[in-house]
């Protein structure tokens, strides 16, 4: 059986869930990358769109993190 959707979740947008996901991925996601090797993780976060290539922090919009 598939559980019932909460109405108040139909009224969302995709953007609105997904901007909502990554609140509530984005401390766990973190914390794995920051457990990484730091080679890795310093591709993984510019693929994250944390920082830039240098590895300085990167304040443009970080895309859709999927």
């Amino acid at each position: 059986m598939i559980p019932a959707i909460p109405r108040h979740d139909l009224d969302r947008t995709a953007g609105e869930a997904l901007a909502q996901a990554r609140v509530m991925c984005d401390a766990a996601l973190h914390a794995a990358i920051d457990d990484l090797p730091k080679p890795l993780r310093h591709m993984a976060g510019y693929h994250f769109g944390w920082w830039d290539a240098d590895g300085a922090p990167d304040r443009a919009d970080a895309g859709k993190a999927l």
